[in-house]
């Protein structure tokens, strides 16, 4: 009966370390006291796989596609999971949405980088950066408050959106960074992922049904 017993503690010692694997995946490093990202935080970029069709507002008749490319998990510090996307107008303009722990003076954060490329006004290949927490509570971190609104509902393109935060680069663009295809700001919906895009040229861009 021993015998059994420590075999049966054995096998859930097994368990348990297959398990412990399975959350952090080789090479991930966690920020202490911090989680791994679960299935339903990584859910927070909906339909992940999903290509996206934009039109040009008012018509809505132009219209884009950000058409999901890859997805990897690179070895950057504290990162997480990455997916990676082109754009259909030209496929050097690319998308990366990084779920990664983003650390301040404060705390340390679960949150959501999202990459997108232009060209400046050299034609040379830049990137502007939007970030925002994964948690609902962290939305009100005076941390988020320069670059980012969080609304619980508002209305876009004549549409109804719920849980949307208007996102601003974390960063602002020096003047040799400068192009017409600059973006000026982001709305971005837990449900649907990017639904609306401001470029600084005045062009406007909402997620199509």
């Amino acid at each position: 009966m021993k015998g059994q017993s420590f075999i049966l503690f054995l096998f859930c010692c097994f368990v348990w370390s297959c398990e412990e694997e399975d959350v952090i995946p080789d090479g991930k490093t966690l920020p202490a006291g911090l989680s791994s990202f679960s299935i339903e935080e990584l859910d927070f970029l909906p339909n992940a796989t999903a290509d996206r069709i934009y039109g040009e507002l008012p018509s809505l008749v132009n219209e884009m596609s950000m058409l999901y490319v890859e997805e990897r998990s690179e070895q950057y510090v504290y990162a997480w999971q990455q997916y990676f996307y082109k754009f259909s107008e030209n496929f050097n303009l690319k998308a990366e949405f990084r779920f990664r722990y983003l650390e301040t003076n404060e705390k340390t954060f679960k949150t959501l980088l999202i990459g997108l490329n232009y060209f400046d006004h050299k034609n040379k290949l830049r990137k502007q950066e939007f970030e925002l927490p994964i948690s609902i509570k962290d939305t009100a971190d005076s941390y988020f408050s320069t670059f980012m609104n969080y609304y619980p509902e508002i209305t876009l393109g004549d549409v109804e959106w719920e849980d949307v935060y208007e996102l601003f680069p974390t960063k602002s663009t020096p003047a040799i960074e400068y192009g017409i295809d600059n973006y000026e700001k982001i709305y971005y919906s837990r449900h649907h992922g990017i639904i609306m895009i401001y470029y600084y040229n005045g062009e406007v861009w909402l997620l199509k049904p």
